[in-house]
């Protein structure tokens, strides 16, 4: 699944291509064509989180990508199944089409009501928001389910909205602490440190073609698979998927 970097870098492509410009066609899967919206200007594209926002005059396209989903020009990619099979939403104006294939999720949301869908108003602060995190309001709700992993709490986008896998597997190792390790263990200071990381972490990588959270570039532990280990030397984990579906790398050594 995209981190939120990512997606804030696709709002950004998707206004610099479609905001100001009239809707000739519009297709949602969940709508199919949208023959009102047609001629309507797209006046503003934003991120929040991992969700998409597109407003069409009195409405709003609401993308969430998933783990599969991506945007195209055009048809998009080859592959065995049609892309229409994969569609959900096309997006046609005088200059370009655009579509975006295997999504998790693409509806029209009335745009007096955006705030009230429970996916959007129960999101945490966005860390690529320019305004500073309420931190304490954080920690609160971080501290909330006592039985929680500090894995649990990274992934919560209840807490804050942004940081995927790949910042959950690197902030754990920054921090020395095993994926499993209950959050109760962890201190307000190291949690509240660990959160202001993954916020300067998004930030740094905004924009960026190759993600890095090393200073010498690459990452520390997610992705190396039988590699070792650049602190220690020992060899990276490749955790299976658990019951958040991703796979997990760590440093059993470093980690604790």
């Amino acid at each position: 699944m995209p981190e939120g970097d990512t997606i804030h870098t696709i709002a950004r492509l998707l206004r610099e291509q479609l905001v100001g410009q009239t809707v000739q066609s519009l297709i949602v899967r969940s709508h199919g064509r949208v023959a009102s919206l047609e001629g309507q200007v797209i006046d503003a594209i934003q991120a929040r989180g991992k969700h998409l926002l597109i407003s069409i005059a009195e409405a709003v396209v609401h993308v969430h990508l998933g783990m599969d989903g991506a945007w195209y020009e055009r048809a998009g990619p080859p592959s065995r199944r049609g892309a229409e099979d994969r569609l959900w939403v096309e997006i046609t104006t005088p200059r370009r089409t655009l579509r975006c294939l295997d999504a998790r999720v693409a509806e029209l949301l009335r745009r007096d009501r955006v705030e009230d869908h429970p996916a959007l108003k129960s999101l945490g602060p966005d860390l690529l928001d320019e305004a500073e995190p309420d931190w304490p309001a954080v920690l609160e709700r971080a501290r909330r389910d006592h039985a929680a992993s500090i894995t649990d709490v990274l992934f919560d986008q209840k807490i804050v909205s942004g940081l995927g896998n790949i910042y959950r597997c690197e902030l754990l190792f920054l921090f020395g602490l095993k994926p499993s390790k209950p959050a109760r263990e962890v201190s307000d200071e190291t949690l509240l440190a660990m959160l202001q990381e993954g916020r300067r972490l998004l930030r740094f990588n905004l924009g960026r073609l190759n993600r890095q959270t090393r200073e010498q570039g690459g990452t520390w532990v997610h992705g190396r698979q039988r590699k070792t280990c650049h602190r220690c030397g020992k060899p990276v984990r490749h955790d299976p998927p658990g019951a958040d579906g991703r796979w997990t790398w760590w440093c059993p050594r470093c980690q604790r």
